[in-house]
């Protein structure tokens, strides 16, 4: 099974700017959109099926807010429109929820770390959420990446990852596969003795293309 994964292209069209390798199955960890009108959304899943993988999957992040109820309002107001799948056709949506592929399960997640309170899916405690992954989970997509001082480092030098995170992936669920995005400095993939960790971001701080696919077999 080969996954391509990909995060953070914010609108850019997929099906022109980067080139796509051969694969099974996409994974989108997230902000598909700058600004997340139902629009936007369903111009993502066109994109996305246009590029001819057999599976896709996708996860939204807090710039996607036609997934939200009260989505023009800030949060912490309002919460995840369990039908905002429907704004993508064809694509599996995940929001706290599994889907089994070829054996395979996947589990997707899309809350961050509150910090401003004006985006979706901001969150202050995130370990009650991580401890709604499922500890057979093979794939697990998330949003915010974990604590890693690789894969979570902004611009800034500053680590910007989920310690509690970390620990949930390295010491519970230990997927074979974790794929995430949210800080776009932190592109790239790394290894554990269970583990394949990939920050997925397309684009740099300036949401123009920077960063290939990441593809992984599993």
């Amino acid at each position: 099974m080969k996954v391509v994964c990909a995060s953070d292209w914010h609108g850019q069209n997929l099906a022109t700017k980067w080139n796509w390798p051969k694969g099974d199955m996409f994974i989108g960890a997230g902000d598909m959109t700058a600004t997340g009108r139902p629009e936007n959304l369903k111009k993502a899943a066109r994109e996305i099926l246009s590029l001819g993988y057999r599976w896709n999957i996708v996860i939204p992040g807090n710039h996607d807010r036609g997934m939200w109820e009260d989505r023009w309002s800030e949060a912490p107001f309002g919460r995840y429109d369990s039908n905002g799948w429907k704004l993508m056709p064809g694509v599996t949506v995940l929001q706290d929820e599994t889907v089994e592929i070829m054996g395979l399960r996947i589990y997707g997640t899309s809350w961050i770390r509150f910090v401003e309170g004006k985006y979706p899916f901001e969150i202050q405690e995130l370990d009650q959420k991580w401890d709604d992954i499922p500890d057979d989970t093979d794939i697990l997509i998330t949003h915010m990446p974990p604590l890693s001082g690789i894969l979570d480092v902004n611009d800034d030098g500053d680590w910007r990852g989920s310690h509690t995170l970390l620990k949930t992936v390295q010491d519970r669920v230990k997927p074979r596969l974790h794929v995430f995005g949210h800080i776009h400095a932190g592109h790239g993939k790394i290894f554990d003795d269970h583990t394949v960790s990939v920050n997925a971001c397309l684009t740099g701080a300036d949401r123009k293309p920077a960063y290939p696919p990441v593809v992984v077999e599993l």
